[in-house]
């Protein structure tokens, strides 16, 4: 029996309770008494659980900026959802809760993003780390992912905090012998990238659940929204396990807006962002103090050196922060794309801290 089979036999048995049940009933009533909210101070409504014009605008995004993705027009509603929830790691937590028991094994490839192992790690559940290969961490060890037979797989592409894609063949392949399991895809930086969005695997495998959030991308981190989208039964399933309102009227109202009106505001920004991110790597790889610069499709840049941190102390020195992601990968930085003026200020900080570095260890030869 397939992952997906299993949780469709499931669901017969699953009842729908709390908001969910609420919204599916769809009362409208003229006065209601009820809903125990503040009567006597201001009208006010529960958000929509499901938050159907969200998803519609969504949507339209998604199939106009990936040609590739028109099949979703026809599979949404009927084989595949979107499921809105507050941020990727309360999505994440959400995923991991639903489909999990304590002690199932969870895998991931690293180093990727930390949290993965947190979340895990608070829910008992069995986590599993397989150690990316080849020379800029692109490459699945899937024979050594198999010992372990993971409840779920957690793919983090483009990765955070390196910046890569995975190489397309080894999700294939994932998704290939891992039947059994479900796939989640974190593709919270894709808008940076050149290359394709992973929801072109839903379109044949129903095993797979993708995450997009909108706080990088779309500038929304301040309203905390994650879109899930997966087939059906899966979407369905996450929803009965779902006992509280998963998002804010106020940031599905806000995030229309942004959808619907700064569209292309937006789409610019992806393109400026991945201009100044290639100026960025340029500038970086002129300087042999960084023993290596990971090739970035995100909006951030991850580089390695032995004085990561005389590099971080001296950027604060001038008021800029980096993230020191050396727990994750060793003697590592990663470097947001600021904008232009903001880069040109990292840039001439580093090029100080640069030349009194060069100094010193010229000095104690």
């Amino acid at each position: 029996m397939t992952f997906n089979e299993e949780i469709e036999r499931k669901l017969q048995h699953l009842p729908i309770v709390g908001p969910y049940k609420k919204y599916l009933l769809a009362l409208k009533p003229r006065i209601n008494l009820a809903d125990n909210l503040n009567h006597h101070f201001c009208e006010d409504i529960y958000p929509p659980f499901d938050p159907v014009l969200l998803k519609q605008a969504y949507l339209r995004i998604l199939t106009a900026y990936y040609p590739e993705l028109v099949f979703l027009d026809d599979k949404i509603e009927q084989d595949l959802d979107i499921f809105f929830t507050n941020g990727v790691l309360a999505g994440t937590e959400q995923i991991l809760h639903t489909f999990c028991r304590e002690s199932e094994k969870v895998l991931t490839f690293s180093p990727t993003f930390p949290f993965y192992k947190d979340i895990c790690r608070r829910k008992y559940l069995d986590f599993k780390e397989i150690s990316l290969e080849g020379e800029d961490l692109t490459d699945l060890n899937i024979e050594a992912a198999e010992i372990f037979t993971p409840k779920v797989i957690i793919l983090c592409d483009p990765n955070n905090p390196i910046g890569t894609r995975f190489k397309v063949n080894h999700i294939e392949e994932v998704l290939a012998r891992f039947k059994n399991s479900l796939i989640i895809i974190d593709e919270t930086y894709v808008e940076f990238s050149e290359n394709s969005s992973n929801l072109r695997f839903l379109k044949n495998h129903k095993n797979v659940i993708v995450l997009r959030g909108l706080s990088k991308g779309w500038g929304m981190a301040s309203l905390r929204l994650c879109a899930v989208i997966g087939s059906k039964s899966l979407i369905e399933y996450l929803k009965r396990y779902c006992v509280a309102y998963p998002v804010s009227l106020l940031s599905i109202k806000a995030a229309i807006s942004r959808i619907m009106n700064e569209k292309d505001k937006v789409l610019s920004s992806w393109r400026s962002i991945r201009q100044e991110r290639n100026k960025m790597v340029e500038f970086l790889k002129k300087h042999p103090i960084f023993s290596k610069i990971y090739p970035s499709e995100t909006n951030f840049v991850c580089c390695s050196t032995s004085h990561f941190k005389e590099i971080k102390e001296g950027l604060l020195q001038e008021n800029i922060l980096v993230e020191d992601v050396s727990h994750i990968i060793p003697s590592s930085l990663r470097i947001t794309i600021g904008k232009k003026t903001e880069n040109d200020l990292f840039r001439n900080a580093f090029l100080k801290i640069s030349e009194r570095l060069t100094k010193n260890l010229a000095g104690g030869q």
